[in-house]
Formats: C-alpha cells, structure tokens, sequence
C-alpha cells in the first residue's frame, strides 16, 4: 500500500502467524479515522480469518474517507495473505443493522453482508 503524509501504518505482530495492526487516516495533523486489522491462520486469538474494524470520527463523517481506508487496508492484507499464503482467503467487517453509513462503505467495497440478530456480518473473497 502507498502511504502517502496523511497516511500512517501501525503494525505490529501478537505471535506469527497472527498479525494485528491499524491504518490510521490524518488531515491537517488530526486523525480522520482508522481501519484496525487481526490477520492470521489457526490462531488462538482468531480464526482462520482477517477482521476488519473501521472507525471515522464524527466530525469527518461522510466525506469518503471511510472508502480510502477500507480500499487501502484490504489491499494491504491481500499483500499479507499472499506473502504467508494464508486459506481462506476472505476478510469480515461487522457492524450494527442501523448503522447505515459503514454497511453502505463496506457494500460499495465489495462487501457481501448477512444480518443476524442485532449486527451485520460482512464478507468479502479476496
């Protein structure tokens, strides 16, 4: 992933092969949001799976922000899963059903969701 000045990685590894990090966003020296990430296989802490977790701060809300960090973390876990050669190759987001603007960045991301009691389940194959 190209990180460019409003851009920063935090990485950092629980245990091989389980890696946890975050995608931060900046504007103007403050942070927009972030994309926090778990990806591994056979893990204790996880599944054979690679979780996403986004969070926009109210203020930068709806102004695309959430998309660049969501395109430029799956890209960076794809790199991932490629280099370890990690099975199965898909990623999951949850969100709550009534909140409508994550499920709409995750859907315009090539997010497939199932809704279940109180959340939805995204998925998507990579």
């Amino acid at each position: 992933m190209e990180l460019h000045h409003t851009h920063q990685l935090r990485f950092w590894t629980l245990h091989r092969p389980i890696f946890w990090g975050e995608v931060a966003l900046f504007q103007e020296g403050e942070e927009v949001g972030k994309v926090g990430f778990a990806a591994g296989v056979e893990g204790i802490l996880i599944g054979p799976t690679e979780e996403l977790q986004l969070q926009i701060r109210p203020p930068w809300q709806g102004n695309g922000y959430g998309t660049r960090l969501i395109q430029g973390t799956v890209e960076y876990i794809t790199g991932l899963i490629d280099h370890y050669d990690f099975s199965p190759r898909r990623l999951y987001a949850y969100t709550l059903k009534e909140n409508i603007p994550a499920r709409k960045t995750l859907e315009e991301n090539g997010f497939a969701g199932r809704e279940k009691k109180s959340y939805v389940q995204y998925e998507k194959r990579v």
